[in-house]
C-alpha cells in the first residue's frame, strides 16, 4: 500500500524529475509537478508506517524544507491505495517552472523534540498563509514556544534586536531598517510587537485592535514583518539550536567532513592550530572516486589509489593516481579554512605518452574540467560508496568560458582521433 501527498506552492527547488531521499530514515518518493499532475510525495507503507504516520512524516519534511529553503510550501490533499496513484493540478496554466536546482537534502535538519517539531511547523504555516495578520502571528508564536510569559517575551524580543542589529544572526540585512525606524521613534521594540503587533491581532480589544479591512493596519504589519520574521528565525537557531542555511553554507563543514572521521578528533585539532604532524601519524587512506554531484562517475576519476603527498599549515595534500599511473591528482585538505582545494586544470599532471589509457583519461580529463567551470559541486567518496566530501560550484573569474570551450572541444577531438587510429593499429 502507498501514501500519495500533494504538494503546493514554491517549487522553485523541488526536483524536475522524480527523485528519492532518505529522510527519518524513511524513503520519500518526490514527483515533480507538471500541466496534469501536482507535485507529490509518496511514501510506502509497512506494519510501522501506517497512513497517519506517513502523513506526519511528509509534513515534518515539508517544514525542514521550508525552513532550509525559506519557502512557501504545503501539503493539499492525501490520496494512496495499492499503487502510488498521481495527485491531479487543479491549476489550469501553460507549464513553466523555473528552476533554481534541487535543494540540499544534507541540509535538512534532524529535528529531535516537540519544541523543535512545533516551531518549524509554525514557521511553514507563517509562510505559506496568505494573511498578513495571521502570518505574524504565526511568527510570533514561534518566540512562545520557549517564552510563556509577555514579560519574558518581550525581554527575549529586545536582547534578540540588539545581536540583530549588530549582525549577528542568520541574515545581515532584513528588519534592521525597520529596527532602527522604530527605535528612533522611541519604541521599547519588544513591547511594541507585543502589545501593538501581536495582541491587536489575536483580540478584538476596543482600545487596541488590528481591523483585517483596513489599509493602514495591513500596511503597519507590513512594514513591521521583516522584524518578525527575522525574530522567528534567530529564535530557531539559537534558542532551539536548528542551523540554516545561510550557517550551514557558511561553516562549509561538509567540505572536509568524511576526512575529520577517518583522520580523529587529535590529529585534526592539530591540523586546525597549524601544529607540526608526521606523515607517519596517519592511517592509511582509502582508495578514492572523483564525482560532480548527481552526475555519472568518469572512468579516469574512479577508484584512485590515494596516499598523503605532504602536510603543511593545516593543509593535508593527497596524491591519487590511476592504476596505469598515466597521471596524478593532488586534492588539497585545508583544516585550517575547512575547505577541500581542487582545480582538474591546476592540479593534475599527466605523463607524456600516447597509450590507449592516457587518451582514454584525457578526453574525460576535458569533460570532467567543462563540468568544474560550469559550477559543478565536487563530491568525493571512498572505495566503500560513502561520500567523504562535496563542495560548492566553483566560480571562475576572467575567463571566457566560451572560447575556452571551444579550444577544450578541438582538443578532444584531436585526441579521439588519435584514440580511434591507436585502436584501428591495435586490432590489426
Amino acid at each position: 500500500m502507498w501514501h500519495v501527498t500533494g504538494i503546493e506552492g514554491d517549487l522553485s527547488s523541488w526536483p524536475r524529475c522524480e527523485h528519492t531521499i532518505t529522510f527519518k530514515g524513511v524513503e520519500l518518493l518526490l514527483r515533480p509537478e507538471t500541466s496534469d499532475h501536482s507535485a507529490s510525495v509518496v511514501i510506502k507503507l509497512n506494519k510501522e508506517i501506517d497512513s497517519k504516520k506517513a502523513l506526519e512524516i511528509t509534513r515534518g519534511f515539508l517544514s525542514a524544507l521550508s525552513w532550509i529553503e525559506r519557502i512557501n510550501i504545503k501539503d493539499t490533499i492525501t490520496t494512496g491505495g495499492s499503487s502510488p496513484i498521481y495527485v491531479g493540478n487543479s491549476k489550469k496554466f501553460d507549464f513553466r517552472v523555473y528552476s533554481l536546482g534541487i535543494f540540499e537534502e544534507e541540509f535538512l535538519p534532524e529535528v529531535s523534540n516537540k519544541q523543535q517539531k512545533l516551531a518549524l511547523a509554525l514557521y511553514r504555516e507563517a509562510q505559506y498563509l496568505n494573511s498578513i495578520f495571521y502570518q505574524f502571528l504565526s511568527f510570533y508564536k514561534i518566540i512562545n514556544v520557549l517564552y510563556k510569559r509577555d514579560k519574558d517575551q518581550i525581554n527575549w524580543i529586545n536582547q534578540a534586536v540588539k545581536k540583530i542589529e549588530r549582525g549577528n544572526t542568520i541574515r545581515t540585512s532584513e528588519g534592521v531598517d525597520r529596527i532602527i525606524e522604530l527605535e528612533r521613534g522611541g519604541k521599547d521594540i519588544g513591547k511594541y510587537l507585543y502589545v501593538s503587533c501581536r495582541c491587536a491581532v489575536a483580540h478584538a480589544n476596543p482600545k487596541n485592535n488590528m481591523n483585517p479591512e483596513s489599509l493602514e493596519d495591513e500596511q503597519k504589519l507590513q512594514n513591521d514583518m521583516p522584524i518578525i520574521k527575522r525574530l522567528a528565525e534567530y529564535f530557531i537557531e539559537n534558542e532551539l539550536g536548528i542551523k540554516s542555511e545561510y550557517t550551514l553554507r557558511n561553516e562549509h563543514l561538509y567540505e572536509l567532513d568524511g576526512f575529520r572521521k577517518i583522520f580523529g578528533g587529535i590529529l585534526v585539532a592539530k591540523l586546525k592550530s597549524e601544529k607540526h604532524v608526521s606523515i607517519r601519524s596517519f592511517l592509511g587512506i582509502p582508495n578514492l572516486s572523483i564525482r560532480f554531484r548527481r552526475e555519472k562517475q568518469l572512468n579516469a576519476f574512479r577508484d584512485l589509489n590515494t596516499e598523503i603527498f605532504k602536510i603543511n599549515n593545516g593543509v593535508v595534500t593527497l596524491k591519487c593516481t590511476p592504476i596505469s599511473k598515466v597521471f596524478i591528482a593532488l586534492i588539497k585538505l585545508d583544516f585550517v579554512n575547512e575547505g577541500l582545494v581542487f582545480n582538474p586544470m591546476e592540479n593534475m599532471l599527466f605523463k607524456r605518452g600516447d597509450s590507449i589509457d592516457l587518451l582514454t583519461y584525457k578526453i574525460d580529463w576535458y569533460e570532467f574540467s567543462k563540468g568544474f567551470y560550469c559550477n559543478r559541486q565536487l563530491e568525493i567518496y571512498d572505495s566503500s560508496g560513502k561520500r567523504m566530501s562535496r563542495t560548492g560550484g566553483f566560480v571562475p573569474e576572467n575567463i571566457d568560458i566560451n572560447g575556452t570551450f571551444k579550444i577544450w572541444d578541438d582538443k578532444v577531438d584531436y585526441i579521439k582521433s588519435q584514440l580511434a587510429y591507436k585502436i584501428q593499429r591495435s586490432k590489426s
